[in-house]
């Protein structure tokens, strides 16, 4: 006797995760190439931190290599090199590979686990992009000191947050069960 639906989801089944290993293996190496290719990325991201800064600081804004510049036209412009540790790779690379490994064991759905991935993302690029902008408006009003604190202090310790909180989320959205929806009849009817 065969049983369509059971195999038809048999078959379903086995197409994603035949599918899982080799993206896997594709997320751990574009995470690989990201740490290679990190100049291009902290290029890339000084630009699109300069477009956040310059809705919110007073005078020009300027983009050099990782460095950007603020405050041009004002009395005292101030530079923020983007490094390889402030940078959003560090947090980027360590979800990709996560996400590689989970997608490898394969007991993660595909899509729930690439979901919960640009969730991830997505958190931690803007919790660093508000770091940046703290540093930024700290050291605008405070010298040198305001840029210390937030950088070493509150930006980090914002920046750590939302990392364990985007591991979590990650994790909760990747293993989350399909829900079949099921004809309940009340127990009087059956």
């Amino acid at each position: 006797m065969t049983y369509p639906t059971i195999a038809g989801r048999a078959r379903t089944g086995s197409a994603t995760r035949s599918g899982s290993p080799f993206l896997g293996i594709g997320l751990i190496v574009i995470a690989g190439l990201m740490a290679i290719l990190q100049d291009a990325f902290r290029e890339g991201e000084a630009s699109a931190v300069s477009k956040v800064l310059e809705l919110f600081i007073p005078g020009s804004v300027a983009v050099n290599n990782s460095t950007v510049i603020y405050g041009l036209g004002k009395s005292a412009p101030f530079g923020l090199l983007i490094t390889t540790q402030c940078s959003t790779l560090v947090l980027w690379v360590p979800l990709l590979v996560l996400a590689g490994i989970l997608l490898l064991i394969g007991r993660t759905q595909l899509q729930k686990t690439l979901a919960g991935l640009g969730v991830a993302m997505a958190m931690t690029a803007a919790a660093n992009c508000v770091r940046f902008l703290l540093i930024a408006l700290a050291q605008q009003a405070w010298g040198m000191q305001g840029f210390d604190v937030v950088h070493h202090w509150f930006g980090s310790i914002l920046v750590i947050i939302v990392m364990a909180a985007a591991v979590g989320v990650l994790l909760v959205i990747s293993s989350r069960k399909r829900t079949r929806r099921r004809n309940k009849r009340p127990a009087a009817s059956r």
